[in-house]
């Protein structure tokens, strides 16, 4: 039987990410294993499921290689005229396309190779932790 739990699992993953993202700010560390213990020490079900879990990494990994891509205010309206210019792709076959559609597909295509990534990392470290069990008995 599977307990509800009204959101803590997704309240632990953002505690999760807010908490690494400052660590990694001020230390360049992080231990998601570490904190997620420490928060299920004090409330049951934070992060619940592995889906969550692997998107706490998926988020940090995005948010470190991403850098800094805020805006400043008095530069928005020159960013939305780059996002909303079109730009001719080098098929002329191609329609031409946008700075937004762009910048989409770069998201798009990074976040495909992260979750890829952090998913076999999640694989390995799971079997070696089963190995490591099995070979200790």
């Amino acid at each position: 039987m599977r307990r509800r739990s009204a959101g803590v699992g997704r309240t632990g993953t953002y505690i999760v990410i807010d908490a690494m993202l400052d660590r990694i700010q001020h230390e360049q560390t992080l231990d998601v294993y570490g904190h997620v213990t420490c928060l299920r020490a004090q409330r049951n079900y934070m992060v619940q499921t592995e889906d969550q879990y692997v998107f706490i990494y998926e988020a940090l990994l995005d948010a470190v290689e991403s850098g800094h891509t805020e805006v400043l205010a008095d530069s928005l309206y020159l960013h939305v005229q780059h996002l909303t210019t079109l730009y001719v792709v080098d098929d002329p076959r191609q329609p031409a396309v946008t700075g937004m559609e762009i910048e989409f597909k770069v998201c798009e295509f990074r976040s495909l190779i992260i979750a890829n990534d952090v998913r076999r990392t999640l694989l390995i470290f799971r079997w070696e932790t089963i190995c490591t069990v099995v070979y200790k008995r």
